[in-house]
């Protein structure tokens, strides 16, 4: 499963000539779903993908923003943080953009 945030649906047909390859055979064989809505309000990464993993609503699989306040730990806490989860970089790059980009959005929540 292939999901990709905040692309248009209309993207696809515009693009598809520039595919080649994976995502080519993607549109070729695989299922595309045209007419797929949330049936909630928010539409954050979150929430969208554990809504898809899933197939449960927020109400049930817990996810209810990117980020959120803990009463617990009195900070916020992002959807992704896992003190067990190993960071991995993508195609052997450096972990260090995502890091500086995690730290300047957490900056910007809910201001």
């Amino acid at each position: 499963m292939i999901v990709v945030d905040q692309m248009r649906g209309d993207y696809v047909d515009k693009f598809k000539g520039q595919w080649n390859a994976g995502l080519k055979r993607l549109l070729q064989e695989g299922a595309w779903f045209r007419d797929a809505a949330y049936p909630y309000a928010a539409t954050e990464t979150c929430v969208g993908h554990a809504t898809i993993s899933t197939g449960a609503l927020p109400a049930t699989h817990g996810m209810i923003a990117n980020a959120w306040w803990d009463r617990d730990s009195q900070k916020m806490v992002t959807c992704t943080a896992d003190p067990d989860a190993k960071n991995s970089a993508y195609a052997g790059g450096s972990t260090k953009r995502w890091r500086f980009c995690l730290a300047h959005a957490r900056s910007r929540v809910f201001r």
